[in-house]
């Protein structure tokens, strides 16, 4: 692989994918995957909190380049991504690792600190729960347990992956319920158990 070819992934499910200009128009290369045309305008980049994308429109985040080591907070924010994408086969990890061998991109081997909001919304007499932290917020929930479900189901391929060898994480209350908020954290606790990387620390808001 090329060094210095510049590396994105969609912003909406994470997949990564190598941009290589060939001639006058730039091709979107990922192992295993359909050779792509860019369309390149504005709108395909990553744009300002709050732009979402057209139906069948992509836009993109900057990784890094090629043969370049990249923080391990961005990493991290990727794989967030990537790993709690309804697409992604969660058997397939091992795959992202031997891309990224053949990309020559990697992450400093160093313990990780990451905050993690959760936060609810209401719309349409409905109410939706994320988390999220520096540069990721996550797809909706319908409750407070999906949410710490799907949480849970992607910080275990994060820890499988080996790409940090302890990950604290701070997860805060904001506006949940106790009784919410009490139910994340037991779900969390239970299905990090066995990953010793991770180190849970479970932040309540403060009552006035």
């Amino acid at each position: 692989m090329e060094k210095n070819l510049v590396v994105v992934y969609e912003s909406e499910v994470g997949t990564p994918f190598v941009v290589k200009p060939v001639g006058n128009q730039v091709l979107l290369l990922s192992p295993g995957m359909e050779l792509t045309r860019l369309d390149v305008r504005e709108q395909n980049w990553n744009n300002p909190v709050g732009m979402r994308p057209l139906e069948g429109e992509s836009r993109f985040c900057y990784l890094g380049m090629t043969g370049e080591e990249v923080s391990g907070e961005t990493m991290f924010a990727f794989l967030i991504k990537l790993f709690d994408a309804d697409c992604y086969d969660k058997s397939n990890y091992k795959i992202l690792l031997d891309t990224f061998t053949l990309w020559g991109i990697s992450c400093p081997y160093e313990p990780l600190n990451v905050r993690i909001l959760l936060y609810k919304r209401e719309k349409d007499s409905l109410t939706k729960y994320h988390f999220m932290g520096h540069n990721f917020n996550d797809y909706m929930c319908g409750s407070s347990v999906n949410m710490a479900i799907l949480l849970g189901e992607t910080l275990q391929l994060i820890a499988m992956t080996g790409l940090f060898p302890e990950i604290n994480i701070e997860v805060r209350q904001g506006d949940l319920e106790s009784y919410e908020y009490g139910g994340v954290e037991t779900m969390l606790s239970e299905m990090l158990e066995d990953y010793k990387s991770i180190s849970l620390n479970f932040i309540k808001k403060e009552v006035e």
